[in-house]
């Protein structure tokens, strides 16, 4: 799998900087995707508004032509989600189910096909989608849904929280022309892993890796045996 990232520099530390994700080929030898009809992002960008809601971006989507349901973008989610409201009104066929990881821990949830999800008019139809836990319905209240990676291979998304919006491309007809900073990639299962370094005053960077998880409701969120290992609350003063 090729994947590129390039990132405008934000100005304010730990600040959300603007994204630019191409992906290519397909992760672990996977089957790529039937190729989408032709969509406006054929050869411009389809810009679609979105809104912060805890941290977490959220755009809105037609499903199935349906009514405009609001779906959040998670780069960490291996599967497209919807509410279970949302897929019982579209009628969709049940073909299996599987297991995620909710608040409470491991759940069962059921996997449905026929789906198309039409943003501005650039579309994007994956194999399969699943029902939302009970568990999650109940923390998402303003949520119909999530768009995990596969529209990230689907589309170049860039995500402009400056003037709170995404732009979709078409991968074949991308070129990039800019100042931003190409980042190279890693990846644990689907979710991209970028090195990095933690900066802090008085003494040596310390060196990392970061998954890069737009479902995050922080800009940075650290795990406590790195914080313990390299004395970070320490240097903090706190």
């Amino acid at each position: 799998m090729l994947l590129g990232m390039v990132r405008h520099v934000a100005a304010q530390r730990f600040g959300l900087a603007t994204l630019t994700l191409l992906v290519a080929c397909s992760v672990n030898g996977a089957v790529p995707p039937a190729p989408e009809p032709a969509s406006p992002a054929a050869t411009n960008a389809v810009a679609i508004p979105f809104e912060f809601v805890s941290g977490r971006i959220l755009v809105a989507s037609r499903v199935n032509d349906a009514r405009p349901a609001s779906v959040m973008l998670d780069t960490g989610y291996s599967i497209n989600m919807l509410s279970r409201e949302l897929v019982e009104s579209l009628e969709l066929k049940r073909v299996g189910r599987i297991t995620v990881v909710g608040v409470a821990g491991e759940e069962r949830a059921d996997v449905f096909e026929g789906v198309k999800f039409d943003l501005a008019g650039a579309t994007y139809s994956p194999h399969r989608v699943g029902a939302l836990p009970a568990s999650y319905q109940s923390h998402w209240r303003k949520r119909d849904g999530v768009l995990g990676e596969g529209v990230f291979k689907r589309f170049v998304i860039e995500v402009d929280p400056k003037a709170k919006e995404i732009r979709l491309r078409e991968p074949d007809t991308f070129r990039y022309s800019g100042d931003g900073e190409v980042i190279p990639l890693k990846f644990k299962q689907t979710t991209p892993i970028a090195e990095g370094a933690v900066i802090m005053p008085d003494r040596d960077p310390v060196l990392g890796r970061f998954e890069i998880d737009t479902g995050c409701d922080g800009g940075l969120c650290l795990g406590s045996d790195f914080v313990e290992a390299n004395h970070l609350l320490g240097s903090t003063g706190k």
